[in-house]
């Protein structure tokens, strides 16, 4: 029996060997062992929009995924393809959302206003000639809306120079195997000055400890890399226009991004895109050097966060589940600068967000219990009611100069009531399909009645969630996006 068993085990590890063969022999197919920054402009109003190309980067190596390249994560508003000139094969595939996009739904978007944004694509460098394109979903949310297409012809690219940051430190902070095996998550510095470097190092390996202190990420924290690029800043902390206070930093990220007081962003793409790359990385987090509450993130784009609130570990982990697994907002009481930002009779695509056209096709129907109820019961109305005069008390003690300290101690109040409210409820702890999420009170429904994505606190992701994220990790590590059993 012994025997057998170590025959099997060699069996196995055959198997694996052979499919990672194949995967490189594929891989090399198609793509040179090099990376193609591909820098964008991407310009419009409310209802229009197209991209430009900026310039072109190419650097050696590629540490992304080389396996299931032409099937990514079905997530991202966009889905950039390549296709091979030659053959018109479908060669890669990455899915993302832009700030642009969330800024079409605000108010100065509504006006008729125009912007313009920068953005990146990063692919594994083709040896032939391919098209690019960049497709938008439509109301099916399909992706058929054509937004760019040009042909490229890698032995006429006109490539730049990679940029010189000899002042950007990388630091190894968790190591547990090769990039393309692995997902790369990248902390990056943003208004920290020279002598804080050992406060950002500090910062970063506490944020790294937080993510890994929930599901699922604490059970597969052996399939990351992570690292920390530091940039000297000029000045500490960042922009802070509500209070007419400026500072000059790397990355150029700013409090108020669309109005917003707490929407903490930057749109300097090129230096973030250059300090980033100073690691390998599948995904990138901002860590901002102030003690006021703030953040944001957007899929394949970036998450960010300030570090010395004492809410900067939960905003870290929930802007994380946006930019990385494309996971949406499951709350609907708090302020957004967004104006219809799920359209009446569109479907989000969101993995953990529904508009319920159909029960019976619920996108997660497989992780609900059977006799549970869709759409499922839950006392909104009392939420509402105690939710909004929590957020009437705070006003109060903000107009009579309450510390930070006395609204912190409000807010764990409301925690702790809302705790025990959950707790009351007859599908407590149950997947379901719960009225109220992504900003709207109804018309859209979240997967659990609590959850990260939900409400303030250092908690476990909801079923849907966790399963979406794990998704996303096998997609990075080379075993594939599995199909969800719902589809």
């Amino acid at each position: 029996m012994r025997v057998h068993c170590c025959w099997m085990i060699v069996g196995a590890l055959l198997v694996l060997q052979t499919n990672a063969a194949r995967a490189q022999d594929s891989f090399a197919r198609w793509f040179f062992n090099r990376t193609l920054r591909i820098d964008l402009f991407h310009t419009g109003g409310k209802k229009n929009e197209q991209y430009t190309v900026d310039r072109l980067w190419v650097r050696e190596g590629w540490n992304g995924p080389s396996t299931g390249l032409a099937d990514p994560p079905p997530l991202g508003l966009y889905q950039a393809r390549v296709e091979d000139l030659e053959s018109q094969q479908l060669i890669y595939a990455r899915g993302f959302s832009t700030l642009f996009n969330e800024w079409q739904t605000t108010a100065e978007a509504g006006r008729g206003a125009h912007r313009t944004f920068g953005e990146t694509l990063r692919l594994p460098l083709p040896r032939r000639s391919f098209r690019l394109s960049i497709l938008r979903r439509d109301a099916n949310n399909r992706f058929t809306r054509v937004v760019f297409q040009q042909v490229f012809h890698p032995d006429s690219l006109v490539i730049h120079p990679e940029p010189a940051l000899p002042q950007a430190e990388m630091t190894i902070l968790q190591k547990t195997g090769n990039p393309q095996e692995r997902v790369d998550v990248v902390f990056v510095a943003e208004g920290y000055t020279a002598n804080q470097r050992s406060k950002f190092l500090t910062d970063a390996r506490r944020m790294m400890k937080a993510l890994f202190s929930v599901d699922p990420f604490l059970k597969v924290q052996n399939r990351f890399n992570c690292y920390a690029v530091f940039v000297a800043s000029p000045d500490s902390g960042v922009d802070e226009p509500g209070k007419k206070q400026y500072r000059t930093t790397p990355l150029n990220a700013s409090f108020g991004t669309f109005g917003l007081p707490r929407y903490l962003m930057t749109d300097d793409n090129r230096s973030l895109q250059n300090i980033a790359e100073k690691a390998p990385f599948d995904a990138i987090v901002i860590l901002v050097n102030t003690n006021r509450y703030g953040g944001g993130g957007i899929y394949n784009l970036y998450a960010c966060t300030t570090v010395d609130n004492p809410w900067s570990t939960y905003v870290m982990v929930h802007e994380f589940g946006h930019s990385f697994a494309g996971l949406g907002d499951e709350y609907f009481s708090s302020t957004v600068a967004y104006q219809d930002f799920y359209p009446e009779g569109t479907e989000p695509w969101e993995p953990n967000l529904t508009a319920l056209a159909d029960p019976a096709q619920l996108k997660w129907k497989h992780l609900v219990e059977p006799g549970t109820p869709i759409p499922t019961p839950w006392d909104k109305a009392t939420y509402e009611a105690k939710t909004g005069e929590f957020r009437r008390q705070v006003s109060r003690l903000r107009a009579k100069g309450a510390s930070e300290e006395q609204i912190r101690q409000a807010e764990l109040t409301y925690q702790h009531w809302l705790k025990q409210f959950f707790a009351s409820q007859p599908y407590a702890g149950k997947v379901g399909a719960f009225e109220g999420g992504g900003y709207v009170s109804s018309g859209i429904y979240r997967p659990a009645l609590n959850c990260i994505m939900f409400s303030k606190g250092l908690q476990d992701f909801d079923p849907v969630c966790q399963e979406a994220i794990t998704r996303v990790i096998d997609y990075y590590t080379g075993r594939g996006y599995p199909k969800s059993k719902a589809n």
